[in-house]
């Protein structure tokens, strides 16, 4: 059985959620230097769909924990740079840095979410599953049709 309507419907729905993916952490205020945003993209596969991204994601999704392996200083500066933060004390934004991802490794990520994830993939699943699931009805209910659509002619007496 052909099932072209049901993997261009797997195809809609990794787009959905890797936008959906990508508006949230927006909304969330995880976005900073777009790179992580960049690396969200979807793969249809023959009866799956994939949402990748960088492990960013990860870490914005389930936070790092107190005591994990320290942020490098390089991307924190980065980082810094892009939500356009200035050092208060002397030392620059590497000293700064230095001071954040120090931090982070003592406390985790992210302070307004309680130093845990911002639980954005479960979020986004939750808050997307009717349209998700109408979707891929859609598409196999298509498929299916075109199926028995093509049986008559099939069959000869």
């Amino acid at each position: 059985m052909d099932i072209k309507n049901t993997t261009a419907s797997l195809d809609k729905v990794g787009k959905l959620l890797a936008d959906s993916l990508k508006a949230t952490m927006r909304q969330d205020d995880t976005y900073a230097t777009g790179a992580t945003d960049r690396s969200i993209t979807h793969q249809a596969q023959l009866r799956r769909v994939k949402v990748v991204g960088s492990n960013a994601v990860f870490e914005i999704d389930e936070g790092r924990r107190p005591g994990a392996k320290r942020p490098s200083n390089y991307a924190i500066e980065r980082w810094a740079k892009a939500k356009g933060l200035r050092p208060m004390y002397k030392g620059g934004i590497k000293n700064m840095a230095r001071i954040i991802a120090n931090s982070i490794a003592e406390k985790g990520t992210i302070a307004r979410f309680n130093y845990k994830g911002t639980n954005v993939l479960d979020r986004i699943i939750k808050e997307n599953t009717n349209e998700v699931e109408e979707i891929v009805l859609d598409g196999f209910v298509a498929d299916i049709q075109a199926y028995f659509d093509k049986l008559p002619s099939q069959i000869t007496i």
